[in-house]
């Protein structure tokens, strides 16, 4: 029987050993290919890529396949450091003599697994059971010209006419990623997927964000048929069913020839139920959307009102002429709780905003030069407490 046992061989691991006692088993599953992993911008491959992407934005777009090469320079770059992390750490796990084991892991009790590989099950027992593993996504498509984000990027390849089918925010940031790679990008979403930026403020700061661009955005659509030529692939989409309220100019079905589609498949926590996953529970939560500017949203489940200003009246913007962005500040009881960050220093104040002292009169006086990244809430504080800016007053539950 062992003491523990941890689904998942990736960086988070050594974090984790370091806090248990006894023995320990690791279940590595990165060989199984039957779903792929879900891959976020949070991940270090992928932040590496946004990053090279911001670069290859400001260049000129006319020699693709200089664009090519510098994208298969970026991701081969990282396959190879994910390889080289990847042998560290099997190394590091057999010093201290912790054992690994291939497979895929099914629950079946409490205390009890079965662990598969290569068609042979062992049942394995256990008082605790860490998961430190990534969701999974499936491909509905059997076409090799079709990829879940994970499997477009084990390719290595930039394609120079790419349909992105957006079922989440996460689409808006591959589309936005590759169209700065050089990439002509197809950004198919539905009728609510931007409705999942709160306000209409940032929903339409995105929207031209992406227009501005080059990707084609055709909202309200959805992918109908693939049908595979001889070197790319078909797509036909039709526009959804109107709703009775709205009023737009009649769409038509479209077919659309590109050399690789990217889809949002269904994502799925791997092998567990909710119940079985233990999770850490942060005050306020941060959300980023990987777009150029970053959106980035601090959380809060208590707010009594909203601040909203562009980013040219904070001085730390102005000194360096960006004057493009928005800023939320959520207040409560004479604290900043949460905020909508829409500007190039998102992550930075998003992460400030988690841990400064938030009463709004402490940042009045804060000792710090105004075009400072600090400088923006006291310059914020200012304003809110003389009740500046764009105010409103509502019960969060208005929201909602």
């Amino acid at each position: 029987m062992f003491k523990t046992i941890i689904v998942g061989l990736n960086s988070n691991l050594l974090n984790i050993i370091d806090s248990i006692n006894g023995q320990i088993v690791v279940i590595d599953e990165a060989s199984l290919k039957s779903k792929g992993h879900y891959v976020g911008f949070e991940s270090e491959k992928v932040l590496a890529l946004y990053q090279a992407s911001l670069i290859a934005g400001q260049l000129e777009h006319n020699d693709f396949k200089a664009s090519e090469e510098f994208y298969e320079h970026i991701s081969n770059q990282q396959h190879e450091l994910d390889y080289m992390n990847h042998k560290a750490l099997v190394e590091i796990l057999e010093s201290k003599n912790i054992q690994i084991l291939k497979g895929r892991l099914n629950v079946i009790s409490p205390v009890k697994a079965e662990l598969t590989y290569l068609g042979e099950t062992t049942e394995l027992e256990y008082s605790q059971l860490i998961i430190n593993a990534p969701k999974t996504e499936e491909n509905p498509y059997q076409s090799p010209f079709v990829f879940t984000f994970d499997q477009f990027l084990h390719t290595s390849q930039l394609f120079r006419r790419v349909l992105i089918d957006a079922q989440s925010l996460r689409g808006l940031e591959i589309a936005s990623m590759m169209a700065r790679f050089g990439s002509e990008v197809t950004l198919v979403v539905g009728r609510r997927l931007f409705a999942q930026i709160d306000h209409l403020m940032f929903r339409d700061a995105v929207r031209e964000t992406l227009i501005s661009q080059n990707i084609e955005l055709l909202e309200k659509y959805t992918v109908e048929t693939i049908e595979d030529l001889d070197a790319s692939t078909k797509v036909t989409i039709k526009p959804m069913s109107q709703l009775a309220f709205e009023i737009t100019e009649p769409v038509s079905e479209k077919t659309i020839e590109v050399d690789a589609v990217i889809v949002e498949g269904n994502i799925e926590s791997p092998h567990f139920s909710e119940s079985e996953i233990d999770k850490s529970v942060q005050d306020r939560v941060t959300n980023s959307i990987f777009l150029n500017p970053i959106l980035s949203v601090v959380e809060s489940d208590s707010v009594t009102e909203r601040y909203q200003y562009d980013v040219q009246v904070f001085t730390y913007f102005r000194s360096r002429f960006e004057i493009e962005g928005g800023i939320e500040f959520l207040v409560d009881n004479n604290k900043i709780v949460g905020g909508t960050f829409y500007c190039y220093n998102a992550l930075e104040l998003a992460q400030l905003l988690k841990v400064i002292n938030n009463d709004l009169n402490e940042l009045k006086t804060l000792e710090v030069f105004d075009n400072s990244l600090l400088g923006v809430f006291k310059e914020a504080a200012h304003m809110i407490l003389e009740n500046g800016g764009e105010h409103e007053r509502e019960e969060i539950s208005s929201f909602n």
